[in-house]
């Protein structure tokens, strides 16, 4: 995660000041670039010895990284094979220079796939990137997830590792190996694990004899069916493969002609094919597809064949598959999958390419490369986010330069961070050494810098979705899960003793930060409208003298440790169970209002958050899904997608984000999707919950009829627009419900609003024990007014409600400005004088 500019910062630099008298033109201009970038540099952990090389190369734009390093057109890309690796063409000596990289695109968070997909230039270049990149995948398979050294030829540092595998056993060598009989394995079993031998994998190494790597293993094995020799000194093809190990069934990825239902096993992790759901072919280039191997796989269900023909030989096969339900190829057969004439060609199969094949025509060739880019961008994506001027993160993308850096993972050579050039206005990669690295090692970086080792388990899933998850057991330890109920204090404390404010005094002296509802205390209520003992309100401008204080902006942050003495206090002590969107989400999961959703700030949560997507995918179930930053509000920030790599990478997005399963078949006003938005008064929580709703509520409506399709179009699929110049509607209380009536005959509001009213009740229940703490909340100091928000889930047509979240300070001007009522005058008749209007309604 790269926050440039932060809003506010404690750190300081250390480098010593320039003496004023002394500073020569040069290191005016040096002190003057300084300044306004110091602060970012520091976030970035950028070596201080490196500022007069970065202030040289932006002042005088200077990408020389060509100078120090080159593709290998004869190397493999571990993770983008669209791509050549870089490697280094001299010596280079950690943090002694630092390189530019230019970006190839910028935009805004709800652009990105929508604009790079439509702009001719940039989707061309990602297209070629991402259709080679997807078509050759030579990422790791499953049993290849293990870092690796990018270090040159060196043998002191391998691992050397058999594997079980169906008839036998697989080697594994990584870390440089140079010579095949300089190899030492540290294995008790080594002898007889040799003897059952039937695989080899050498990838990314060193070796460059082809002739001693055959003499040693025709010594040592019977028969090898898998030999990976990809991305070592030599490249060897695959025909000199094929003549060396004839009975080999997968080279370098590739299945041979040979190829059987063994290779099936091993290239899945399995036995035997029955126990085989996933099965990642995405690299094999499949040539003749052999239906008596293909109908062996009697329990697939997800198929990655990205590299190979579809063809009326591929077809036929796929449709003896009775369980397959997704499948992943190139986007130039997509379209060979949907219905023609109402016909499905293969009619077990739910999706091509994560997208539904029921469509009611087939796309468009142009729609199709757009989709397929979108699909894949978010593998190629980074972000950065300027704090000064909006919390909304920045995606862009390197331009090829930057693309080609591999992954190191944690043994990375190089470092790299956006960096915001404030005079020009520009945005660059920096790009800087972090070890020292040989002419002719690979530039490396690490793609989850900084994670722990499960999240770049997880982050592994963006480049690799095929590689099955580990066990969840191999998550505990460090689960993250410690946010589920801590007893967090706000910064206020209020004492449990007898309140000092006479509930029948007429005049209280109110201490409020909010404008609308100073404004609305001293207003009068319309005629006919007073409670029978009308109460009077004085503002006054300290904590000490009010009797109310009413904090709209923030919780309460006075720096007293306790309140100065009893008075009213809009805010509870825990209500961050409820306002908090990853405490809510906890806390709301395992209820019928509640959403399916995961706090992706704790390890527990986002491995099953990303179990679940994979679960979901493999079924063909409904796998779309709507990701909210925790610490915004107003739609600020949300992503609906059903690209799992989407999600991960908003992972790195400043702040922590909760992921939810999107409402599938919500209920619709005149087919738009829409939420109501109810004030909420908290009168008690303990000992007894006392919850009160407003008689009227606030209805949005999105301005575009409602379709799980173009997810990236915020007219269809968000209902909050006024904050984002959207069109949506608000329609009045009245006018909805009558509305409501005559569309959904088999559930009149009036039934529906019980069940709604149940719903909020039992959110307040549900969080009754967590919301007290000492006697805190029994205190009469405390009450609250919350804005939640509602929607109707009709999958199972029984339109359940369902709770969004729960706002602390929401926007009340809606109801404020309603012409018949002076609503927060009601409201504080009723939390602090105890007189209840019609319009409060007790749940």
């Amino acid at each position: 995660t790269h926050s440039i500019l932060p809003r506010t910062t404690t750190t300081t630099t250390t480098m010593q000041p320039f003496p004023e008298d002394k500073l020569t033109p040069e290191h005016l201009h040096f002190k003057n670039f300084l300044e306004p970038h110091i602060d970012q540099l520091i976030h970035l952990q950028f070596p201080k010895e490196l500022y007069q090389h970065l202030y040289h190369k932006i002042t005088n734009n200077v990408f020389n990284a060509g100078e120090v390093m080159q593709l290998n057109s004869k190397a493999t890309h571990a993770m983008r094979p669209a791509l050549l690796p870089l490697y280094a063409k001299v010596d280079i000596q950690a943090e002694s220079d630092v390189f530019l990289i230019d970006q190839l695109y910028t935009t805004m968070e709800r652009a990105l796939e929508d604009q790079v997909a439509k702009i001719d230039k940039v989707r061309d270049v990602c297209l070629q990137l991402m259709q080679l990149d997807v078509e050759l995948e030579k990422g790791d398979k499953p049993r290849q997830t293990e870092e690796h050294s990018s270090a040159a030829s060196n043998n002191k540092n391998l691992d050397v590792q058999f594997r079980e595998v169906r008839d036998g056993t697989v080697l594994i060598v990584r870390g440089g190996l140079d010579n095949i009989n300089s190899l030492c394995i540290p294995d008790e079993n080594k002898d007889q694990n040799l003897k059952k031998l039937v695989a080899i994998e050498f990838r990314d190494n060193s070796l460059d004899n082809l002739d001693e790597i055959v003499a040693f293993f025709k010594e040592q094995a019977h028969q090898i069916l898998a030999i990976d020799l990809s991305g070592n000194r030599k490249e060897f093809s695959a025909q000199e493969l094929l003549a060396a190990f004839p009975n080999a069934e997968l080279i370098n990825g590739e299945l041979t002609e040979a190829y059987s239902d063994w290779a099936f096993c091993y290239l899945a992790g399995k036995h035997s094919t029955s126990e085989i759901s996933h099965l990642p072919l995405n690299e094999c280039n499949i040539q003749r597809w052999k239906r008596d191997e293909f109908a062996k796989l009697v329990n697939c269900v997800e198929l990655n064949v990205r590299s190979s023909i579809i063809n009326k030989e591929a077809l036929e096969v796929l449709r003896q598959l009775p369980k397959l339900r997704s499948l992943f190829t190139s986007w130039k057969y997509q379209s060979m999958f949907y219905a023609e004439n109402g016909e499905l060609p293969v009619p077990q199969l739910k999706k091509v390419n994560r997208k539904f094949t029921n469509l009611p025509t087939v796309p468009e060739e142009n729609h199709l490369v757009a989709a397929f880019v979108k699909d894949n961008l978010w593998k190629f994506a980074e972000t950065y986010t300027l704090q000064h001027l909006t919390y909304d993160p920045v995606w862009y993308l390197m331009d090829v330069v930057g693309l080609s850096i591999d992954n190191g993972h944690r043994l990375a050579n190089f470092q790299i961070a956006p960096f915001y050039y404030i005079e020009k206005q520009e945005a660059y990669t920096l790009m800087w050494p972090v070890r020292n690295v040989q002419a002719g090692e690979r530039i490396t970086r690490d793609y989850s810098y900084g994670a722990s080792d499960v999240m770049r388990t997880l982050f592994n899933q963006i480049w690799h979705p095929e590689v099955p998850l580990p066990d969840a057991s191999k998550t505990s330890g460090a689960t993250g899960g410690e946010f589920v109920n801590p007893k967090k204090k706000t910064a206020f404390d209020v004492k449990p003793e007898a309140i000092v404010v006479d509930p029948k005094k007429k005049t209280y002296r109110v201490c409020c930060d909010s404008k609308l509802v100073r404004d609305a205390v001293l207003t009068p209520h319309p005629k006919g409208k007073s409670p029978a003992r009308p109460a009077n309100y004085t503002l006054v401008g300290s904590f000490s003298e009010a009797d109310i204080l009413w904090i709209v902006h923030d919780h309460y942050t006075n720096p007293m440790e306790e309140l100065p003495r009893g008075q009213y206090i809009n805010q509870y002590q825990y209500e961050h169970n409820l306002t908090s969107k990853p405490y809510f989400s906890f806390n709301s999961q395992e209820k019928p209002w509640g959403i399916q959703s995961y706090f992706m700030g704790s390890e527990e949560h986002a491995y099953k958050c990303v179990k679940e997507f994979k679960r979901r995918e493999a079924a063909g179930e409904h796998n779309i899904w709507i990701v909210k930053p925790s610490n915004l509000t107003r739609s600020a920030g949300i992503v609906v997608t059903d690209n799992l790599a989407c999600i991960l990478k908003w992972m790195n997005t400043p702040g922590d984000i909760v992921a939810s399963i999107y409402l599938e078949k919500p209920a619709l006003f005149k087919k738009h999707k829409f939420d109501l938005r109810y004030i909420v008064l908290l009168d008690s929580i303990h000992p007894e919950v006392k919850v009160y709703t407003y008689d009227r509520f606030k209805a949005r409506i999105a301005p575009e009829e409602f379709a799980l399709n173009d997810l990236d179009n915020f007219q269809k699929h968000f209902t909050v627009q006024q904050y984002h110049g959207g069109s949506g509607s608000t329609v009045a209380c009245t006018e909805f419900v009558r509305e409501w009536n005559k569309e959904h005959t088999d559930m009149p509001f009036d039934q529906l609003q019980k069940k709604i009213n149940g719903a909020i009740r039992d959110m307040f229940v549900t969080v009754q024990d967590k919301l007290s703490d000492d006697n805190h909340a029994a205190s009469p100091h405390c009450k609250a007014l919350y804005g939640v928000d509602i929607m109707i889930d009709n999958s199972n047509g029984d339109y359940q409600p369902k709770i969004l979240e729960c706002n602390f300070s929401p926007d009340a001007s809606f109801f404020q400005n309603m012409e018949d009522r002076n609503f927060f005058r009601e409201v504080f008749d009723f939390l602090f004088t105890g007189q209840k209007a019609d319009s409060i309604v007790e749940l």
